[in-house]
C-alpha cells in the first residue's frame, strides 16, 4: 500500500466535454501539487518533481 504506482493516461479534453454532456463545467484544472497545496496539503520534496506532470481536472454544477 503506498508503494503502486497507480497512474494512467486520460484525454482530459475527452473528459471535460463528457462532463459537460453531464451538465459539469470545468472548475480548474491545475497539477497534482498545485491542487494539494491550495488545500494545504504538505508535499514532500521527493514528490514534487512527480507532481508537475500530473493534472487534476475538478468540474462540477455551478460556483
Amino acid at each position: 500500500m503506498g508503494r503502486q504506482d497507480l497512474t494512467y493516461d486520460v484525454n482530459f479534453t475527452f473528459l471535460q466535454s463528457w462532463g459537460e454532456e453531464l451538465g459539469l463545467d470545468r472548475q480548474d484544472q491545475v497539477t497534482q501539487k498545485d491542487f494539494l497545496e491550495q488545500w494545504s496539503v504538505p508535499v514532500a520534496d521527493p514528490e514534487v518533481e512527480a507532481m508537475e506532470c500530473f493534472q487534476v481536472l475538478e468540474q462540477g454544477r455551478g460556483r
